[in-house]
């Protein structure tokens, strides 16, 4: 099963503030930079799987 890591979990918090990591961490509001967007897919695509896996996996006792 897929775990959340911390770095997730900064980019889960900013996206439900409506701000960005950086934001969140340095206090500076800023446009986003080409790595910053990069990052942001990632975390878009691992929100992604970790729905998608936790929609196949059944608990136990169930077929």
């Amino acid at each position: 099963m897929l775990e959340p890591t911390a770095a997730y979990a900064r980019f889960e918090l900013a996206e439900r503030l409506g701000t960005t990591v950086r934001a969140l961490l340095s206090g500076q509001p800023g446009p986003l930079t080409a790595m910053e967007e990069y990052l942001w897919q990632r975390f878009w695509a691992a929100r992604a799987r970790i729905a998608q896996q936790n929609r196949t996996i059944k608990p136990s006792g169930q077929r």
